[in-house]
């Protein structure tokens, strides 16, 4: 921030968060596109950056995030309850590096991460997808959404609400997938139950009844009681006649628990299996899930975390990188899912570049096979 004169602590803070800011956007580039524009100075209008590859675009993200981590506060208060922090920070550039394999670098962060006694996990799961709730114990980072504006000051951005959720009258944005509630089923609390995250995650026609905004599901979709809806995000838990489309609920970009997950799963990549176990057990007990049983080789252990991340996280925007860093984006995905059979190999592990992009600037190029 040349030529502006303010209290140097605030700057840097100010800094740092642009900073985490930027490298949260990479990341995301960087995972779904591979090869985008790199820019980190202040644009004009003649510039025409060139698609750089992922290589370049790492060092960056982490370059950012060192920064970041390094000037900002464990905590905030007040009005700036919501702003990046170095929990935040730390945990992002260890999301980066594993993306890399960086296995022992991203394990040292996320120790600082969980020994800091910052962070716990919410006794309830639920509580985390809630207005309630927000910033809470078990949150690092979350997109901080506005108070119900939709309907009163005309449609001004997006809200959570708007792209989960029920299909209305005329809008449906994304389904869930069969595959995705059978591989809930496979597994059961200590009592014998299903998996409560599957009922705080999705609306399906279960097996007892589940009502959708005080309507059964049987009877709201009786004309075809195979729809599967999201309801992580939902405001279900307000009483209301349907789904509205101006909740002020915060999306948590990331999450204690991910944190756990990511420990165990950077831990095994290591050889330590046997302390991955205890970080999964803690995320399943909050369930009511049993144990890991003992004796998994690191290979099991791989596909238990991956699992578990997928129940714990799902609808948080996590699945993608988690099949990315293990080369799992393939087309043996279609095997699994009767629901999933588009891939092309060489082209679908990337999204393509949008053609407005590149008519933009000659210097973008398509990503292979689009």
């Amino acid at each position: 921030m040349p030529g502006i004169r303010m209290d140097a602590i605030l700057r840097d803070r100010i800094v740092g968060e642009a900073k985490f800011i930027r490298a949260l956007m990479y990341f995301n580039l960087v995972t779904l596109y591979g090869n985008v524009p790199l820019t980190t100075t202040p644009p004009t209008p003649t510039d025409r950056p060139a698609t750089v590859g992922p290589v370049e675009l790492w060092t960056q993200i982490e370059r950012d995030l060192t920064d970041a981590r390094a000037a900002l506060p464990q905590s905030y208060s007040g009005a700036d309850v919501g702003r990046a922090t170095w929990g935040a920070a730390t945990a992002l550039l260890a999301k980066a590096q594993m993306q890399q394999g960086k296995w022992s670098a991203a394990t040292a962060l996320l120790q600082e991460v969980i020994g800091s006694g910052v962070y716990d996990l919410m006794p309830n799961y639920a509580d985390n997808f809630t207005d309630r709730f927000e910033n809470n114990q078990e949150s690092l980072f979350e997109v901080q959404f506005g108070d119900r504006s939709f309907l009163s000051a005309g449609v001004r951005g997006l809200n959570i609400s708007r792209m989960v959720g029920p299909c209305g009258p005329s809008f449906c944005d994304g389904r869930p997938t069969r595959w995705y509630v059978e591989q809930f089923l496979q597994d059961s609390t200590v009592g014998g139950q299903v998996d409560p995250r599957l009922d705080l995650t999705i609306y399906y026609n279960k097996p007892g009844g589940m009502d959708v905004y005080g309507t059964p599901f049987a009877t709201r979709y009786s004309a075809d009681t195979s729809v599967l809806f999201f309801k992580k995000y939902g405001e279900y838990y307000l009483g209301l006649p349907d789904q509205d489309w101006d909740a002020a609920i915060n999306f948590r970009v990331i999450r204690y628990a991910d944190v756990l997950l990511l420990q165990a799963e950077a831990l095994n990549e290591l050889g330590r299996t046997a302390e991955a176990y205890p970080l999964v057990d803690q995320v399943r007990a909050r369930v009511t899930l049993a144990p890991l049983p003992a004796g998994l080789s690191q290979d099991a252990m791989r596909d238990r975390i991956l699992r578990e991340r997928m129940f714990e996280l799902g609808l948080e925007g996590q699945r993608w990188a988690d099949l990315q860093r293990h080369a799992r984006i393939t087309p043996a995905l279609q095997t699994a899912d009767a629901e999933f059979q588009f891939f092309t190999a060489g082209k679908s592990e990337l999204l393509p570049i949008p053609q407005s992009e590149i008519d933009l600037n000659p210097n973008v190029h398509q990503n292979p096979g689009w």
